[in-house]
Order: structure tokens, then sequence, then C-alpha cells
């Protein structure tokens, strides 16, 4: 399952983010973070995209992806799992 959290600043994602993953033993995921998953940003978009589907195909696996706004980044990333089924 992928918890997605997007708003303003200050608005809360981060509290409920860590206490889910408190409850529930969650990954979190900000912003731009996946950029340190592989070398180049190619590299590291396919392998989130692969962790952001498994997640979304699984009971068992949890991510959370906390942006403070809607991006690009984000829609291009939503756009790539639904053609891939995800969702």
């Amino acid at each position: 399952m992928v918890y997605l959290f997007m708003g303003p600043s200050c608005t809360g994602k981060s509290t409920v983010a860590k206490a889910l993953q408190n409850q529930l033993s969650l990954t979190i995921y900000e912003g731009k973070d996946y950029l340190r998953l592989a070398k180049n940003q190619g590299q590291a978009y396919a392998c989130f995209s692969d962790i952001l589907l498994k997640a979304s195909e699984s009971e068992a696996s949890h991510v959370i992806y906390r942006l403070a706004e809607n991006t690009r980044d984000f829609s291009h990333e939503m756009n790539r799992l639904r053609a891939r089924g995800a969702f």
C-alpha cells in the first residue's frame, strides 16, 4: 500500500506520516529522496517506480511518499504507475 501526503507547508503531513510509520513500520520518502536510490536520476526514477509499484500491489509492503506540493515529478511518477497498472 502506498500512502501519499501532499499539501502546503505546516499542514501536518510529517506528523501523520511519522505516526503511521511508528504504527505500521513504514518507509517514508520525502520529495526527491528517491534520487539517493541510484547514481543518476533516470535509474533512481526506475528504482523508485518499482518500489511504489510493489508497495501498491502488496498488503504487506507499505510506503509513505510525502510532498510539500504537487510537483511535476510526482505527476510524472503517478502517470508511469497508472500506465503499468498499479492503480
